[in-house]
């Protein structure tokens, strides 16, 4: 499974509290998106995840605007603590999150 092989972990944070620490694949910007001054535009990032609250975060328990992700906003860089904006795309399987 990827999340074996290349997912690394973030903390999910509820809205109300409690948090968890699960395993997921995270999309970076690409070098367009992030030229322009950090002081006009927040960098987003996905957050790809098992669509469960057991190993990953269920679609149905998301709050947007509300819960946060504990992501680094590059490779190699400190985590930072993002809001999860939308809900980019789901199935039975996975939910992909876009976080600023």
């Amino acid at each position: 499974m990827m999340f074996a092989q290349g997912g690394e972990d973030v903390t999910y944070t509820k809205r109300g509290g409690g948090s968890r620490t699960v395993k997921a694949v995270v999309t970076y910007p690409g070098p367009d998106s992030m030229t322009a001054p950090s002081s006009l535009v927040a960098p987003t990032v996905n957050v790809l995840v098992c669509n469960n609250s057991t190993t990953g975060i269920s679609s149905t328990e998301v709050d947007r605007g509300g819960d946060t992700i504990t992501v680094p906003l590059r490779i190699g860089k400190g985590a930072k603590v993002t809001r999860i904006i939308a809900i980019e795309s789901q199935n039975e399987g996975f939910v992909e999150l876009l976080c600023r």
